[in-house]
């Protein structure tokens, strides 16, 4: 399947009992249960009204997505890389009563004029400190037919940008196109300096449902110097298998893996960033290469 451009993806809305569906999207994007529209200014007092009413709403700005009108929030209940998932977080709400919600994608903003500085519009695209002084590099990725490749942008005093590196990067077969991406940075702490850009994207077969999760992680301060490739793999179908990251009680990076609907109940396994890779935390077993 072709992947869909950014514009047709943010037309893509559904409300529940609308037959029409939208394609699956390829860029960094996500679904959400969508509540409302309103001004900024507005915008927590509104929030606060659906949270009083048991609906966990959350304001999204206009400024964090891509193609829209600036100067609106947009109210949200819930958020997956998956439509389907979203989509029965609507149902629910439809069951309790709450009318006029329904399934929105929506795409993230882009760092002004890297798509320009790339020559074609990056799948992500994040601020991440890299060489310890400001202003943050972007880093981001493109994906062709030539392959895939991260980039690693600098941004100068006069406001211009330039690529300072490239890097070709293995994305393990991962589908051309995908229902819901997401690229967060996290410090890698623990034992040294650096960052992780953790990009996870999730797409859908007749076999399996699978979020995979790709940390590429930079641990010297030269932008030129390639980033580690971290492969973590998840699933909500067949088996259930979530991955959650966050700071590890030893002060690095870390990440957990839980599977459910095992035989034994679920089971759960835990990684911490030591030196230049992933091992689990009971000891000094690798994590994923």
């Amino acid at each position: 399947m072709k992947s869909l451009g950014r514009a047709a993806r943010l037309a893509a809305f559904v409300v529940i009992g609308v037959a029409s569906t939208p394609g699956a999207p390829s860029a960094a994007g996500r679904w959400y249960a969508y509540l409302d529209r309103v001004p900024a200014a507005r915008a927590e007092t509104a929030a606060a009204e659906w949270r009083r009413r048991g609906v966990p709403a959350a304001v999204l700005p206009s400024e964090r997505v891509f193609g829209v009108e600036p100067g609106f929030g947009y109210l949200v209940a819930f958020e997956s890389l998956f439509q389907a998932e979203a989509r029965a977080y609507v149902d629910r709400l439809e069951g309790g009563g709450f009318r006029g919600t329904g399934v929105q994608y929506f795409g993230d903003a882009l760092p002004a004029g890297i798509s320009t500085v790339l020559g074609v519009e990056p799948v992500f695209a994040v601020d991440a400190e890299i060489d310890g002084a400001a202003p943050a590099e972007i880093v981001a990725l493109t994906r062709g037919d030539g392959g895939d490749t991260l980039y690693v942008v600098t941004r100068h005093a006069d406001g211009t940008q330039s690529v300072a590196a490239t890097h070709p990067v293995r994305l393990f077969d991962l589908p051309r196109t995908t229902e819901g991406e997401r690229a967060r940075v996290f410090p890698l702490g623990g034992e040294g300096p650096g960052v992780a850009v953790v990009f996870e994207a999730a797409f859908v077969t007749p076999s399996q449902a699978a979020a995979w999760h790709i940390a590429f992680t930079f641990t010297r301060a030269d932008r030129r110097a390639p980033p580690g490739v971290h492969f973590v793999p998840g699933a909500s179908r067949p088996v259930p298998t979530q991955v959650t990251w966050g700071k590890a009680p030893s002060g690095g990076l870390g990440y957990e893996v839980r599977v459910d609907g095992l035989r034994g109940g679920s089971q759960r396994r835990a990684y911490v960033w030591r030196a230049d890779r992933f091992v689990d935390a009971r000891g000094d077993a690798p994590a994923a290469p």
